[in-house]
């Protein structure tokens, strides 16, 4: 395949991922959010492999160092759900055993029937989701808008417009979701707009390399607020609501 043949491969499975970061921004429920955003996960590895076969076939070095960088995104399809389920239980147990149970079905199974009421309790209402909505298709419009004038290859602008969409969406899932579960899953979805513009707009070099370790950094410090602090936060004070966490419980 050819350069142009692999860039409207990326497209579409670009667009792909900002439609799954629509769902989630506009979705009611955490329980409904998981899925889409692993999803969006796979997406991106897939955009990161077929890069690090473009790659390949220019520069060895630096393909063989981009299809490493893709197991990221493929190790968060396969985490983040237990993890969610895990960092949803207030248990009183240390940052070790919680990690062995990621790896512990009759568990992971006892724990996600405790965590979906969890996040059920964080149902969102009809009109803060209309919205959002709203608020989304305005920031979709400046992204493409800004894009578009800086850049003047179609591709290549698609590509921009993307990960500058991820960027804002991510935002607005912050702004919109009030549990601090959705307040990660937003921080998340930035980072994949990052990683996304990283991988398919930044020419590779040794600076990019070490950019995408600190995305990759970022991603690991924010899964170990997930384990080790949520799930005391969760007992101490009863809520994963943002709002709610300065009142403690005994």
């Amino acid at each position: 395949m050819n350069a142009e043949t692999f860039e409207i491969i990326c497209n579409v499975l670009a667009f792909f991922m900002l439609f799954m970061a629509i769902m989630i921004s506009t979705t009611s429920t955490v329980n409904r959010m998981i899925p889409l955003y692993q999803i969006q996960s796979g997406l991106l590895a897939l955009i990161t492999g077929f890069t690090a076969v473009q790659f390949i076939n220019q520069k060895l070095l630096y393909g063989m160092v981009v299809l490493v960088f893709s197991a990221v995104p493929l190790l968060l399809l396969l985490i983040i759900k237990p993890l969610l389920v895990l960092a949803s239980v207030p248990e009183d147990v240390s940052p070790e055993k919680r990690i062995k149970r990621l790896f512990d079905k009759q568990v992971l199974g006892e724990a996600r029937q405790r965590a979906y009421p969890a996040w059920l309790a964080q149902c969102t209402t009809r009109p803060i989701a209309f919205g959002t909505a709203l608020l989304d298709l305005f920031l979709l419009t400046l992204a493409f808008l800004i894009a578009f004038s800086l850049v003047k290859k179609p591709l290549t602008a698609n590509l921009l417009a993307i990960s500058f969409s991820l960027l804002l969406l991510g935002l607005s899932v912050m702004r919109s979701k009030t549990d601090i579960i959705s307040q990660i899953m937003g921080l998340l979805i930035m980072e994949h707009g990052m990683f996304l513009a990283a991988i398919r707009l930044i020419p590779m070099s040794l600076a990019i390399v070490a950019f995408v370790v600190s995305l990759i950094l970022y991603v690991m410090v924010t899964l170990t607020i997930l384990v080790i602090l949520l799930p005391d936060i969760h007992r101490i004070s009863g809520t994963i609501q943002v709002d709610q966490q300065e009142r403690l419980q005994g």
